[in-house]
């Protein structure tokens, strides 16, 4: 039998940053982009710890609000690098169990599985993501795809669950509509208010109740609630027309050199971007925002393809030379490339030269965020943008 298995990672950025930092297992932490204010603004809770989110923190809250909340709350710098590394990894080690996967974002995925005993191989998952990473991972398995989600909620955090066919009715007969993703507070309201609470009471009523209530997307909300759920896996990514990095300057510069200190920041994300979905690129272009708003940009055609973040970052600056003087205060500062092909073999009459020291700055990054080391000249940006630990 074919089932979908659903795989969400728990508290990802929370429990990545209490795995970088053991003395943060058990406590209430808020991850964000700038928890030491060195932006002119702080910026908000972009994830909560379970401990936290216990007590009423929750993702998207200013840090003001939360600590009313949970005056024993630790803020956190996050470290993207570090979860786009477990990302990475996750995707590479579902895609070798199975050959039907969808990456659906940062912190979850689903696969398709053949055979009887999908909850042994949901169980292996699950070791694997602990073991790997010192996090863990719900896994919810069942015939369809949102019927999987569905199943990896009641299972959360740290669990498994499988719904078989012929369990689904009894599960419906409890679970109350907002369990169907899609079906908010304001639609709940509006199937409650018209006596229809589970999702037993969804797949009952008849059929044009549930459209005039709900429209046409009454028709599907009723399919999943009576365990019918043809949602396809996406399991093919478009192709990359172009990759950018950009970031808006806390305070605006006339220094060329802070620029370039952006850029190397920007060309070392951009490089990544690229090496993480296995491509390169050959066309570069970079561009500028001044305080007027007005913007100016140049670009040019590399020699070969590539995704190397020094190669990138050395056109980068030959550029730069080409906007300046700088007309006016420097506000954003972007670069990108395009022609990008993938799984791109480098020709053999040109070789890059590997550094010694990229392995070992690379696992140093994985394991304690981008700026646990970064070149010297990044030290001029800081003071300009709050993101250094891209």
């Amino acid at each position: 039998m074919r089932w979908i298995m659903h795989v969400d990672m728990d508290a990802f950025f929370a429990s990545c940053e209490q795995a970088i930092n053991p003395k943060l297992k058990g406590k209430p932490i808020g991850v964000m982009a700038d928890p030491y204010g060195r932006g002119k603004k702080r910026s908000v809770i972009a994830a909560a710890s379970y401990e936290a989110k216990r007590k009423g923190v929750k993702a998207g809250m200013p840090p003001k609000e939360a600590f009313n909340l949970c005056p024993d709350l630790i803020l956190v710098q996050a470290h993207p690098s570090f979860y786009g590394y477990v990302h990475n990894q996750m995707l590479k080690y579902a895609r070798s169990i199975s050959s039907e996967v969808e990456n659906y974002s940062i912190d979850e995925f689903f696969m398709t599985y053949y055979g009887k005993d999908p909850d042994k191989v949901g169980e292996e998952i699950r070791r694997y993501v602990k073991k790997q990473f010192g996090i863990t991972c719900s896994v919810g398995i069942a015939p369809g795809k949102i019927l999987a989600k569905m199943a990896t909620e009641e299972g959360k955090p740290d669990g498994l669950t499988w719904w078989k066919p012929q369990a689904i009715p009894s599960v419906y007969k409890y679970l109350p509509v907002s369990a169907i993703p899609g079906i908010g507070s304001r639609r709940e309201a509006l199937l409650n208010k018209n006596g229809i609470y589970t999702l037993e009471d969804l797949a009952l009523t008849p059929k044009p109740i549930i459209k005039n209530l709900m429209g046409i997307l009454g028709e599907y909300y009723q399919k999943i609630a009576q365990g019918i759920d043809e949602t396809p896996l996406i399991t093919q990514e478009s192709p990359l027309k172009s990759i950018t990095r950009s970031v808006t300057l806390d305070a605006s510069t006339l220094s060329p050199l802070v620029v370039e200190a952006v850029g190397r920041l920007l060309c070392d994300s951009l490089g990544k971007g690229l090496e993480e979905i296995n491509s390169r690129a050959k066309e570069l272009f970079i561009f500028l925002r001044y305080d007027d708003m007005s913007a100016e940009s140049t670009g040019m055609k590399l020699e070969f393809y590539t995704n190397d973040p020094d190669v990138i970052f050395h056109n980068f600056k030959m550029l730069n030379k080409e906007l300046r003087p700088y007309k006016q205060g420097v506000r954003l500062v972007g670069v990108g490339m395009t022609d990008i092909r993938q799984h791109y073999t480098p020709s053999l009459f040109y070789q890059e030269k590997p550094n010694p020291l990229k392995p070992v700055v690379e696992k140093i990054r994985q394991r304690y965020g981008y700026d646990s080391i970064i070149p010297a000249n990044l030290l001029l940006a800081e003071p300009y943008t709050s993101i250094i630990a891209e």
